[in-house]
């Protein structure tokens, strides 16, 4: 129980103190008793305690002493202390032990005066040497511990700084490796529009245009430090994504484009529209009989996108990750805040996405 209650009150501290003190008084004992002989333990634990307790004032005073702002007033409680420190102790000695059956002088002996001032001053040196020992020491300690928090903080920032240097090498790395694919991409591309030429077809070769043309936006939404852009310039791209779907089915009736108000400048970050789009089509049913409807409304003050597709009936041959949606969801909110509303209607058959802009 003692060594559970000293663990929480931290047990290594109360060790620190306690056994030093316990040496001391131990050997205070065994020293008076060869100079007196009938001296007993509770004699010399009283006064070790009050000499103890004035050691412990004189290491107070001594550590406001040695601070910058309030060394006057140290030095002038230092003076004071002494000597009502010396007052007290001939009170005490003479008075205060006696009535309590206790005594470190020799009762044979007469009061000596000068003894007296003599001791008193050698215990004070004593009580003073122990105060600035214990001050010294504690200084180094703090000093220590402040220089071992210092390496650890600089310790630290020299990994954070590592990691971050690894981190930027790695992104650095990503983004060169990432930009020669467009260019593989953008040299298939040419070599299938030299095909559609050859081959005199005119449905691939526009249809070649259009994917060079996103591939173009893309490129150039990554270099332009920019991170919004025109929602007009995003719905061209939108546009020319639509022409493809009607290419790849074969009607122009399977994607029903509307647009209403005049157009006016609002900006969203780029490939928001494109990838609701693209997930309409990859998830949904295309077809005349359940087209692709998509609406643009210009209004005063605000922009609405709307988009509606069939779902498919049955387990989907693509499982929905929802990293789109999660994607442009984090980003419309981290550059538009409270300038947008986004709604997703999920129902049995139906999905809608609408955007608005404000």
């Amino acid at each position: 129980m003692m060594l559970k209650l000293l663990d929480q009150t931290g047990y290594k501290r109360f060790l620190l103190y306690f056994i030093p003190v316990f040496f001391y008084c131990f050997a205070s004992y065994w020293l008076n008793r060869l100079m007196m002989p009938t001296i007993t333990i509770w004699s010399v634990l009283g006064f070790e305690v009050v000499f103890i307790a004035i050691c412990a004032g004189f290491a107070l005073i001594v550590n406001l002493a040695l601070s910058p702002r309030w060394w006057y007033v140290g030095c002038l409680l230092l003076v004071l202390f002494s000597f009502v420190a010396s007052v007290m102790a001939y009170h005490y000695i003479y008075g205060v032990m006696p009535f309590w059956g206790m005594s470190i002088t020799k009762t044979e002996v007469d009061f000596n005066q000068r003894e007296f001032a003599q001791n008193c001053i050698l215990g004070l040196f004593r009580a003073f040497t122990y105060g600035v020992l214990y001050v010294v020491l504690r200084r180094l300690k703090e000093e220590s511990k402040q220089r071992i928090e210092e390496l650890k903080q600089r310790l630290e920032a020299e990994r954070i700084a590592r990691k971050l240097a690894e981190e930027r090498n790695h992104y650095l790395m990503s983004l060169l490796t990432a930009e020669m694919y467009p260019h593989f991409i953008k040299n298939g591309l040419n070599m299938l529009g030299g095909m559609a030429v050859r081959h005199n077809d005119t449905r691939m070769l526009e249809s070649v245009l259009d994917l060079e043309s996103l591939l173009d936006y893309s490129n150039e939404r990554i270099r332009d430090i920019n991170q919004v852009v025109n929602v007009n310039k995003e719905l061209k791209r939108v546009q020319r994504l639509i022409r493809l779907i009607r290419r790849q089915l074969g009607s122009d009736s399977v994607v029903l484009y509307g647009s209403k108000g005049v157009k006016t400048a609002y900006l969203i970050p780029p490939f928001v529209l494109i990838t609701i789009v693209e997930n309409a089509m990859k998830y949904g049913v295309i077809s005349e009989a359940c087209p692709l409807r998509i609406n643009v409304a210009y209004s005063d003050g605000s922009f609405l996108f709307t988009c509606y597709n069939r779902k498919k009936k049955g387990s989907p041959t693509v499982p929905s990750s929802k990293i789109g949606l999660n994607n442009i969801t984090r980003r419309l909110n981290m550059l538009l805040r409270d300038r947008f509303e986004l709604h997703i209607q999920d129902e049995a058959e139906d999905y809608t996405v609408s955007l608005k802009l404000t």
